[in-house]
């Protein structure tokens, strides 16, 4: 018997991708050019880092923080 719940889920599940699909083509976009070039400077020094060994460190960072995110929302309320 088929109460609508997988529909629901199917939904939920294609939001999902779209949302953190847009998330990681614009994670991807800031660390190829041309959007890169804008951080290719040497100057400012962040945490002791040229500031587009910086640029790219951040980008690295927000991509793991949208896989963890990811994670979470796909998986919140299930139990095992």
């Amino acid at each position: 018997m088929n109460n609508g719940h997988g529909e629901r889920r199917r939904g939920r599940t294609r939001r999902i991708a779209y949302v953190m699909g847009a998330y990681f083509l614009i994670c991807t976009l800031a660390l190829i050019w041309p959007v890169a070039g804008l951080a290719n400077r040497i100057e400012p020094v962040v945490f002791g880092m040229p500031f587009f060994f910086f640029w790219h460190v951040l980008w690295v960072f927000m991509v793991f923080v949208g896989c963890l995110v990811t994670y979470l929302w796909e998986y919140a309320g299930e139990d095992e």
